[in-house]
């Protein structure tokens, strides 16, 4: 947490998620010198007399580490008993295709009765597929990624749905939390091709599975994502907020499917 003349932000992981007007350093409200953490919560503090800045606080922040990491094309036994019954968790890759409008598989997984996971790109994105009870739940992320480049794909499970994320950012929020768990039991994991052996136009350069939920900073660490600052813009304070007014919601329509020419902002006292 930082605080200034600015207010107050708020990191997690490394990357700023929470602005506030409000400086809300400890010490203009709570008795100097005294600092209590939960016992066992707490494993590490520092007070700095400046406010840190984004850049600094992203460098010092270390990147997770997969407890299953990408060694080769395929998983071994041991690994995948490891994680054929993880309900949450976050299978990571960082890969490319060979060129334009290449595709494949990115990882894929089966259980005795065959392939029944698949993580795929095409010229219309990422497609996430996973056999549950017989049907396939698809989870798919539109966008142009097989440009070649490299890029980093994230696949959570967590809090009842499936998130895709895309370089360091959430390209899609689904309903429907379906994860290795559902194949009940795993024969095998396979990376960079599906478990026929059928290849992706490309390389999987490195990755693993997170036998937990990564959070937004953690996966944007993954990413090497650009650190970036925000500044809440209130004018009356934590107690008696109020947003500042913009016209091109004061004068137009609200959403597309919303004719409201106004926004609950307007109502805040």
């Amino acid at each position: 947490m930082t605080f200034g003349e600015f207010g107050t932000r708020v990191y997690l992981d490394g990357y700023q998620c929470f602005a506030n007007a409000t400086n809300l350093v400890p010490a203009r409200y709570a008795e100097q010198g005294i600092i209590e953490t939960a016992e066992g919560v707490v494993s590490n503090m520092t007070i700095h007399d400046e406010a840190l800045n984004s850049e600094w606080i992203a460098a010092s922040t270390v990147s997770p580490i997969a407890d299953v990491e990408f060694a080769a094309a395929y998983l071994a036994g041991h690994d995948l008993r490891r994680i054929e019954k993880l309900s949450a968790g976050t299978i990571y890759a960082c890969f490319r295709v060979r060129g334009m409008n290449q595709f494949g598989t990115i990882v894929a997984a089966a259980n005795e009765q065959g392939e029944a996971m698949n993580v795929s790109i095409d010229d219309e994105g990422f497609t996430y597929r996973i056999l549950v009870d017989g049907e396939w739940a698809i989870y798919h992320a539109a966008g142009l990624w097989n440009d070649g480049g490299f890029h980093d794909l994230a696949i959570r499970a967590f809090r009842g749905a499936i998130d895709i994320y895309v370089d360091g950012y959430l390209q899609l929020h689904q309903p429907g939390q379906f994860f290795l768990d559902a194949l009940n039991g795993l024969t095998k994991f396979s990376i960079g091709e599906d478990t026929s052996g059928s290849r992706l136009y490309g390389e999987v350069r490195n990755g693993g599975i997170f036998g937990y939920a990564l959070t937004d900073g953690q996966i944007k660490a993954l990413a090497g994502v650009e650190p970036t600052t925000d500044t809440a813009i209130f004018d009356k304070g934590l107690r008696r907020v109020r947003q500042l007014p913009h016209p091109f919601i004061n004068h137009h329509c609200v959403g597309r499917t919303d004719r409201r020419r106004r926004s609950a902002c307007d109502d805040i006292k």
